[in-house]
């Protein structure tokens, strides 16, 4: 399994938007690595319900800002949000179940 890893290629220019993505990365890459050490449910559950959180209050922060710069793409970008959250959602009993 290829482990989620930021590079300065990841970089937007933005800082708090570089941050936030940043710490998805590295929630991502803490949820592949207790998955794959077969960490105990509850941690594993930890760490997903914090990436979930991670990326929704970044989605929330990007879409304000690409709406207050009436950012031409915002549409498209928007829906590349929403495609993340719907994975999310689907991703998330397989986890709760144990199955993930």
């Amino acid at each position: 399994m290829r482990l989620f890893k930021w590079s300065k290629s990841n970089a937007v220019f933005v800082p708090d938007i570089d941050d936030e993505h940043r710490a998805i990365f590295q929630a991502t890459r803490e949820l592949q690595q207790a998955l794959a050490s077969g960490a105990p449910l509850f941690q594993v559950q930890e760490i997903l319900h914090r990436l979930i959180a991670c990326a929704e209050d970044h989605f929330a922060h990007e879409e304000k800002l690409m709406r207050d710069s009436r950012y031409l793409s915002f549409e498209w970008h928007k829906q590349q949000h929403n495609t993340v959250r719907k994975r999310m959602r689907q991703f998330v009993p397989l986890i709760e179940s144990g199955d993930g």
